[in-house]
């Protein structure tokens, strides 16, 4: 009786510990299930840090399952259910910097599928096995962009195994992942060897258009679409669509084919004969630009181009490039905003500061004048002549200045004094990164990373 009791207690206990999350394929629905792990100190996006329980490409773990890091501590495979679409590692592991963590789950297809889609995001950089292979890796810092990577795979029918490894410099933390119905192609001029750059490809369902696509220098593409069935495919040109049809060759008469999509498809390509006229040209330090790294271009009222770049400011006639950096009295090399006033003139924001230069000479403006920080993100001249300059805190823009920081209001300018506004002042966020003014004359304050904006009902309310 007690043997009998043991058992079944057992029995009823085990499928407490899965051998890992199993996820169905879904397409466009979110993984929220993962046994996580972490952290490992560092950032070794070529470190294999499951070496010891027999490598990345070989791990199958289940909650509760140990893996003991370099450093001898130990560290457990925990049950991970988000109830967001993005799965936080703040929240999962919890804050640290300079560490990378795993997420593993099961993948469950009914069938299998020669190409199937997934499609990722991260904060910051990421790398993807499935099944035991590597099939992304990229170990850049960046901010999360949903749908970001989208890259093909073979699935098997049953369990896959899905390894997701997230190295963390600072701040947030997170990825998020879901399997999508991909379509993918190149698009060819008609000798097969060209190709169409920034091409837009559309999928549509009748009269809709589900996915749009631009090619790149390669010219290939990626669609995504939500479910099986029937599509048509496109590409615009100047004068209307090219639809896929299966042939060699199509024109803008080829009349569109329906195409029945049961899983991923590649090598779906284009063939068609060039339409743009004229050729790009590519400028580079070489040529006479202060920097390969441009961080803003303003045309001017000349017609010139002025361009922003981290080691100084470059105008270009259409000919040659004239520098100008500290050296010629700039307050500061990185350039973050150019706006040409309506006397002609220019002003300069910086990472150091603000600078306004008539065709000879640049005056400077810092803290020091009374500019609420040397972060200058924006600069506009509103109808009434003032000029306002949106900021962010000093220390936390130096150190990025593409990070949302703390912020620091913005600031008007009436040739002789700056004033600032913040919260204190009604301001509904310190954090501001452009400014506008809409034809009813108020000001239209857009905050970074969500867009949202606050809008200041007339320039009267900031006198």
């Amino acid at each position: 009786m007690k043997r009998t009791s043991f058992l079944i207690l057992l029995f009823l206990i085990l499928p407490l510990f899965p051998s890992a999350q199993i996820n169905k394929i879904s397409y466009g629905k979110f993984i929220k299930d993962w046994l996580v792990l972490g952290p490992f100190s560092g950032m070794g996006i070529d470190q294999d840090y499951l070496e010891s329980v027999g490598g990345e490409s070989n791990v199958d773990p289940k909650a509760g399952d140990i893996v003991e890091t370099k450093q001898g501590e130990p560290l457990t495979w925990s049950l991970y259910q988000s109830q967001e679409n993005i799965i936080n590692l703040l929240k999962a592991i919890g804050n640290y910097e300079s560490v990378t963590a795993y997420a593993f789950c099961h993948v469950k297809s009914e069938r299998d599928f020669k190409t199937e889609f997934i499609s990722l995001g991260s904060d910051d950089g990421i790398a993807v096995w499935f099944n035991g292979k590597l099939v992304s890796k990229n170990s850049l810092g960046r901010r999360l962009v949903v749908d970001h990577d989208l890259f093909p795979m073979e699935v098997k029918k049953g369990n896959n195994r899905l390894l997701i490894k997230i190295t963390q410099r600072k701040d947030k933390w997170e990825f998020v992942g879901r399997f999508r119905l991909g379509v993918s192609g190149r698009l060819f001029m008609l000798d097969g060897v060209t190709p169409h750059n920034s091409v837009v490809v559309q999928a549509l369902k009748g009269s809709q258009v589900i996915d749009t696509a631009l090619s790149n220098q390669s010219g290939y593409y990626q669609l995504a679409l939500p479910a099986m069935g029937s599509y048509t495919f496109r590409c615009q040109i100047l004068n209307g669509y090219i639809y896929y049809n299966g042939l060699e060759k199509q024109t803008i008469k080829s009349s569109a084919q329906d195409i029945v999509v049961q899983e991923g498809i590649l090598n779906q390509d284009f063939h068609f004969a060039p339409f743009k006229k004229g050729n790009w040209r590519h400028y580079t330090y070489l040529d006479g630009l202060a920097s390969n790294n441009i961080t803003t271009i303003y045309q001017a009222k000349d017609r010139t181009l002025w361009i922003g770049t981290t080691a100084g400011l470059s105008m270009f006639d259409g000919q040659r490039f004239t520098n100008l950096t500290t050296k010629d009295g700039l307050v500061h090399n990185h350039i973050s905003a150019i706006h040409q006033v309506a006397d002609g003139t220019f002003w300069i924001g910086t990472l150091g500061g603000l600078s306004h230069y008539n065709g000879q000479i640049f005056i400077n403006f810092t803290v020091a004048e009374g500019l609420a920080s040397n972060v200058v993100s924006d600069i506009h001249q509103s109808s009434d002549g003032m000029l306002w300059i949106t900021t962010k805190d000093t220390e936390t823009g130096k150190k990025n200045f593409f990070d949302t920081g703390q912020g620091a209001g913005i600031c008007r300018y009436d040739g002789h004094t700056f004033t600032s506004y913040t919260t204190d002042n009604g301001l509904a966020s310190n954090l501001v990164n452009d400014v506008h003014q809409s034809q009813d004359g108020s000001l239209q304050l857009v905050k970074n990373r969500d867009l949202g904006k606050s809008t200041v009902a007339s320039l009267d309310m900031m006198a």
